[in-house]
């Protein structure tokens, strides 16, 4: 059995088994070890995750929400496109960040509304692309 809080190495090495010794996870393509995405697969179905579904009135509904989002901070700080990739990158990365401290927190109200801030983010990064009018 694998165990899920081992790190992967290159090579197919494996630290954290039980024994303390690093192995390699026999199995990949032509005898090779196996790569993390196949070890990921192999775990799914061993797993069988069952995960409930969202449906289509779920995603129009967020999306609803993302909506209303952007056009409150369009409101709020203008509607002028980021000048570069580099301050798009900078807005992502702010709002991710807000994000990951949301989770260590274990704050649902906060991720959720940091998850809303990043898409936000992305939607003006895009929108700024697509206007071409970008000083790289």
């Amino acid at each position: 059995m694998l165990n899920l809080k081992s790190v992967m190495k290159p090579g197919g090495i494996k630290e954290g088994s039980s024994d303390n010794k690093p192995s390699v996870i026999p199995g990949g393509q032509g005898g090779l070890p196996l790569t993390i995405k196949e070890v990921h697969l192999t775990i799914n179905k061993e797993k069988k995750m069952n995960r409930p579904e969202l449906q289509r009135p779920d995603f129009e509904a967020v999306i609803e929400t993302i909506s209303k989002a952007l056009f409150t901070k369009l409101g709020e700080k203008g509607w002028h496109i980021s000048v570069s990739a580099h301050e798009i990158l900078g807005l992502t990365e702010e709002e991710f960040h807000e994000f990951a401290s949301a989770v260590h927190a274990n704050d649902h109200g906060k991720m959720r509304a940091e998850l809303l801030d990043l898409a936000v983010a992305c939607l003006f990064g895009v929108a700024s692309i697509d206007s071409e009018k970008m000083d790289w």
